[in-house]
């Protein structure tokens, strides 16, 4: 997925953005991912989760759900 390789301990990843590969033209308007995540964010931005908009500041953590619309 995304250009990762598969990993060596399927229940825990660690995955840094920048070794990621989507073309953005390849990248669908949403996602809905079959696994829990938690993210760091350096940046400061915003994104829809479910139906809802969030705003992120620089050094959060976002934890986002499995089945959720992303």
């Amino acid at each position: 997925m995304f250009g990762l390789s598969k990993s060596e301990d399927p229940p825990l990843s660690f995955i840094r953005f920048e070794d990621m590969k989507m073309p953005e033209e390849t990248m669908p308007d949403y996602l809905i991912l079959n696994f829990y995540k938690i993210t760091h964010k350096d940046s400061i931005g915003s994104a829809k989760y479910g139906k809802d908009y969030y705003h992120f500041g620089k050094g959060e953590l976002v934890f986002t759900a499995t089945g959720k619309l992303f």
